[in-house]
């Protein structure tokens, strides 16, 4: 058997992630194998280990080409155009194009990057970083106020809200039969669009703020 090209193997840890990625939500995390991702790609479960050294990793691998697509996508909208309201619900509709992406980010820092090699780990987050500057350099000919930084600064706040914003939203069956079954608890049964939304609106305009960003202030969006 000869061996694989590089971008063979890259490729085939596209299908295993995809594989893996296809049956999370039927199956969810804990109770997802590798044996099962095998056979759902049409592989030996060695051949997965070619490829990852653990579950974890081949998640991480997954999530990382999900970030890559939504760079894409949001490098496709004009943070000038319009308010920054229009900007906020815009990224929410990059979002809503790959429903596998939120459940998957959720697991990232307290499931994925805890249980996988060091090397995965950095592989992961400078493909982000790289992604984050390509992201950058495209936003900053519309909107050239904001530094190299500022644009940093600013995904990895939305990425933290992202990911708190998900888990309360979006609670495991358990908690959400709880919720709907008890008026007293009625508060906690949030929308994730109708939280996500104001929340980015307010840390975009202080991107644009400038120093009044440190100050907490918020100018006006029109």
């Amino acid at each position: 058997m000869r061996a694989l090209t590089e971008a063979e193997r890259y490729e085939r840890k596209d299908r295993l992630a995809e594989a893996g990625l296809a049956l999370l939500a039927d199956r969810g995390w804990q109770a997802l194998t590798i044996e099962e991702i095998a056979r759902r790609a049409g592989v030996a479960k060695g051949t997965v280990f070619l490829s990852f050294s653990t579950k974890e990793e081949l998640f991480l691998h997954g999530l990382r080409r999900r970030f890559e697509a939504w760079f894409d996508r949001l490098a496709g909208i004009d943070p000038a155009a319009g308010s920054v309201r229009q900007w906020a619900e815009r990224t929410l509709q990059t979002l809503r194009q790959d429903r596998g992406f939120l459940p998957l980010l959720s697991l990232s820092g307290p499931v994925l990057e805890q249980a996988a090699a060091p090397e995965a780990v950095v592989e992961f987050k400078t493909a982000l970083a790289h992604g984050l500057d390509r992201l950058a350099s495209t936003w900053g000919k519309h909107v050239p106020q904001v530094s190299a930084e500022g644009w940093r600064t600013l995904f990895l706040r939305v990425y933290a809200i992202l990911i708190g914003t998900w888990t309360v939203c979006e609670p495991s069956p358990t908690v959400r039969s709880v919720v709907a079954e008890r008026p007293e608890l009625a508060m906690f049964d949030l929308g994730f669009d109708e939280l996500f939304v104001p929340m980015l609106e307010v840390q975009l305009a202080a991107a644009l703020s400038g120093p009044d960003a440190a100050e907490g202030k918020c100018p006006s969006t029109e």
